[in-house]
């Protein structure tokens, strides 16, 4: 059993004392400059009217939004702030270089978007940071970050002096028992799961959309103009047989028509002969699905219930069972003469 030292509480504390400070300080900061710019009585309806919000927005998003007129913004948190703001207020509260531009804002950038900049960033960076030891060193510098820009905000939400700036300092000097600092972290770890957990939903979600487009819109037709425009299809385990007609001697053309007869063979083999037959585009699609949706089951794995894996494979499984079975209908309408393949000679 590892023996933690002083030392490794205080960095734990500091650690705590900083997720506390990104989940709701700043959001509250940021709940100030909303209330600025936003009456909560009418938001829903701007939210709504704004066609890059109507998409993005999230269906709990939504449900705070409607309960604002009643409840105001205490749970609104910095990403849902930061949309709004972003797309209600522009150019009024713009960074100084634009939304997430590569670098942070310096030190001299001061403008109201680069405050919601930099709250933005300082959020992820301390939520998804991968080292939970913070010094004290480390610990004074977000401070000094935190504190000058709750001066800032200060003004613009037209507070008290030193009403923010108070809950800063507060927080950094303040006595943390052990239970605090526990729930803290716990707040902490709990937030990094959901976000892991909705990142690999979105990427799971798109990688089977992208599949059932590939079945959806090309189905039938894609699998068809292989089979008609290579008579090799079955080259391996396959038997084609051809015959052979020739066409009046006043016609300089000579038509070949050939039937594609398969012997018995399964849907691997099956598999194989389509992905030899498959234009290269199609062949990177379905490879790059697979390796994606292999990637993200095995890190849901370490993260995710049970039950929220088997349902995630139970839907890839059905949309493979389904590309199988396109192929499957395409050769036996094939070995029915639905389809022939004609040759110009």
């Amino acid at each position: 059993m590892p023996i933690i030292t002083r030392s490794d509480d205080c960095y734990q504390t500091n650690y705590a004392r900083l997720g506390h400070a990104v989940q709701h300080l700043l959001p509250t900061f940021l709940q100030g400059v909303l209330l600025h710019f936003e009456d909560p009585r009418t938001i829903y309806t701007n939210c709504s009217g704004n066609r890059s919000l109507s998409r993005r927005l999230k269906p709990g998003e939504w449900a705070r939004l409607s309960n604002a007129a009643q409840y105001g913004y205490a749970d609104f948190d910095i990403p849902l702030i930061y949309s709004i703001l972003r797309n209600l207020h522009e150019p009024a509260v713009r960074p100084t270089r634009g939304w997430e531009h590569p670098i942070e804002p310096l030190v001299d950038e001061i403008e109201i978007g680069d405050d919601i900049e930099r709250c933005r960033r300082i959020r992820n960076e301390i939520i998804h940071r991968g080292n939970t030891r913070v010094t004290a060193l480390e610990l004074k510098q977000y401070f000094y970050i935190f504190k000058t820009i709750a001066e800032r905000l200060e003004k613009v939400c037209n507070k008290p002096h030193n009403e923010f700036v108070s809950t800063v300092e507060h927080l950094q000097a303040c006595c943390m028992d052990e239970t605090t600092e526990q729930l803290y972290l716990k707040d902490i770890q709990d937030l990094r799961q959901s976000l892991r957990d909705k990142e690999n939903e979105v990427k799971i979600l798109q990688l089977a959309v992208q599949l059932n487009s590939i079945h959806s819109q090309r189905g039938h037709e894609v699998f068809a103009k292989i089979i008609r425009g290579k008579p090799d299809i079955c080259r391996r385990s396959h038997i084609a047989t051809r015959q052979q007609t020739k066409t009046s001697p006043g016609n300089s053309s000579q038509v070949v028509q050939t039937d594609v007869i398969t012997s018995q063979s399964t849907n691997t083999a099956m598999l194989e002969g389509q992905l030899a037959t498959t234009d290269s585009t199609e062949h990177t699609v379905f490879q790059h699905f697979i390796s994606q949706t292999e990637c993200i089951l095995k890190d849901k794995s370490m993260h995710m219930s049970h039950r929220s894996v088997s349902l995630a494979t139970n839907e890839i499984q059905t949309l493979e069972c389904e590309r199988l079975q396109i192929q499957s209908d395409i050769l036996e309408e094939v070995r029915n003469g639905q389809y022939r393949i004609e040759i110009h000679m």
